[in-house]
């Protein structure tokens, strides 16, 4: 009884795993479509100014989310500290609470030295 249970676990572990293989190669060799810009006269030019355009959004975007993660982590450090009690920690959860704001608005302060 115990070998038939066992194989037919085996047997199910092998069919996700295979079945989790498929999903992620399906995820991975996803491709969007490139569709055609509107106006077919568009230079050169405008087409890598609009794709450099879009991939600034896609860092600064990458950016605020590091900045939003590294603020809740020193938001939990902080609240850690104040239930210790321990000022080293404490100090530690404010430097990192600060810096994530500081990143968090980094791609907006770095348009606006820009500008």
């Amino acid at each position: 009884m115990k070998t038939k249970t066992k194989s037919r676990t085996n047997l199910m572990r092998k069919v996700f795993s295979f079945l989790a293989v498929v999903v992620v190669l399906a995820m991975t060799f996803a491709v969007p479509a490139m569709a055609a810009t509107d106006a077919p006269e568009a230079s050169a030019q405008e087409m890598v100014n609009k794709t450099i355009d879009n991939a600034t959004n896609v860092i600064n975007i990458i950016i605020r989310f590091i900045g939003v993660i590294i603020f809740l982590w020193g938001l939990a450090l902080f609240c850690f500290a104040l239930n210790s009690h321990d000022a080293a920690q404490k100090m530690q959860g404010a430097v990192a609470l600060f810096s994530g704001v500081l990143v968090f608005v980094g791609p907006w302060l770095l348009q606006m030295i820009i500008d």
